[in-house]
């Protein structure tokens, strides 16, 4: 399995907001705990202490910070824990395939 860092793609697993559950996105940055940061040239803050988050973004729904509500912003803070990096290197499974085809 690879490892998560800006610019892959991951899949979210175990989510305290479970509507996220198994969707794939795109993950953009790091951000440490209780840093702003800039999602398409607008400065945001993380009001609610999460730990050391990354920025994803995709077809999610996140809380608001102002009130609570739930809406689909495309883009959203979620700790690594809940993030499984997606593999687009498939290269070692053909070596396992050819290894199992011609013995």
């Amino acid at each position: 399995m690879s490892e998560l860092k800006a610019g892959c793609r991951a899949l979210i697993i175990g989510v305290f907001y479970r509507t996220n559950d198994g969707k794939s996105v795109f993950v953009e940055q790091y951000v440490p705990n209780g840093e702003s940061f800039i999602y398409e040239g607008q400065r945001y803050a993380d009001p609610i202490p999460l730990g050391d988050a990354w920025l994803i973004s995709g077809d999610i729904i996140v809380r608001t910070g102002d009130t609570g509500e739930a809406k689909r912003l495309g883009f959203g803070l979620i700790p690594g824990k809940f993030l499984m990096p997606l593999d687009d290197d498939f290269s070692h499974e053909d070596e396992q395939q050819k290894d199992l085809t011609h013995g």
